[in-house]
């Protein structure tokens, strides 16, 4: 980018280590020149990259392996769980493996100073932990979070928590519930709580006492598949089926949650893909497709009459970097992927 780079050392004929020097984002110019040639140098047309510098971060416990897999943000609190899994990478590029966590962790970060957020920590028995809650759950800790006003839900492994936030940064756990196989999804709507996984979808309602009451089960063998993510509209539960590539529409009104739709996600001209992760916009489904790497645009129609009307495909930011469309978030007439 035109400024001169530091801490230069010469490894080898062909192995030059550096500092790059501060820059703006996105790609310049890589020269390299030599005193002993003044007249010759070497250009590598953007050959690096700058990313954006954040606001502020907070390292979480090196103790254990800690990727973070959810965040919620209430007020001027962070929640953060920690599950999944990644891949490590050597300096050389080469992956080594992917590794995963079984670690589920809840942490709690202050953030009312965007600048400089801060880990809360928790005293337990005279003992001061970085997380207020520490659990192994395999096969790769928590999922996915669901923050509404004084309750938290999080899931992971088999288990179902759900936690009291009436003390925002001090999160107080009211149950702990066994699910017949690994979970994927929760969402909360209107006082019902459905929890997606390999076993279907089942359905609690939040009563009056806060206490999670079973309502409805609605198992892997009806829906045909395990479950990725669930949506609710005003009228229709939408269901991920990603082994049958489809979205399941379910009614609502009856209470019986019969099926009134299916979304072919797959046709003939589109290739394979496995969808990750769907968002509900008026008419029409986006749904991404994870190693594919785009957005894809239905619109809905009834009796099963759905089509693709529109593919988007997403733009590498590094040239060597992997690519992964997976959560989906619209924001105004924003769509953030």
């Amino acid at each position: 980018g035109g400024r001169i780079a530091g801490d230069l050392k010469v490894l080898s004929s062909n192995h030059i280590q550096l500092k790059a020097p501060a820059g703006s984002f996105g790609y310049v110019d890589v020269s390299v020149a030599s005193a002993l040639f003044p007249d010759e140098d070497s250009l590598l047309p953007d050959g690096y990259f700058y990313a954006g510098k954040e606001t502020g971060s907070v390292n979480l416990d090196r103790a254990s392996s800690s990727p973070v897999s959810a965040i919620s943000v209430s007020d001027q609190v962070l929640y953060a769980v920690t599950g999944g899994a990644y891949e490590a990478i050597d300096r050389a590029g080469r992956v080594l493996g992917e590794m995963v966590s079984t670690d589920a962790r809840l942490i709690v970060a202050d953030v009312s100073d965007p600048v400089s957020p801060s880990i809360i920590n928790k005293d337990a028995a005279g003992q001061v932990q970085p997380y207020h809650l520490n659990v192994k759950l395999p096969p790769d800790g928590f999922r996915a979070m669901e923050v509404i006003g004084n309750d938290m839900f999080i899931v992971g492994g088999n288990r179902l928590y759900h936690f009291d936030l009436t003390l925002p940064t001090d999160p107080l756990l009211l149950a702990e519930i066994t699910l017949s196989d690994d979970v994927e999804d929760v969402i909360y709507d209107n006082g019902l709580i459905y929890v997606a996984g390999k076993f279907g979808v089942e359905i609690y309602r939040l009563d009056t006492t806060r206490s999670l009451v079973p309502l409805k089960r609605l198992t892997a063998d009806i829906l045909g598949s395990a479950v990725k993510q669930v949506i609710v509209s005003d009228s229709s539960l939408f269901v991920l089926l990603p082994e049958l590539d489809q979205v399941a529409e379910l009614e609502l009104l009856s209470g019986r949650y019969l099926k009134v739709n299916d979304i072919d996600l797959v046709d003939p001209g589109s290739g394979d893909f496995r969808a990750e992760n769907m968002l509900l916009a008026g008419n029409h489904l986006i749904v991404s497709t994870g190693e594919r790497g785009s957005v894809r645009l239905y619109a809905l129609r009834p009796a099963n009459q759905s089509v693709n009307v529109a593919e988007l495909n997403l733009a590498y930011l590094l040239r060597s970097g992997d690519l992964f469309a997976a959560d989906l978030s619209l924001i105004g007439q924003t769509l953030y992927v």
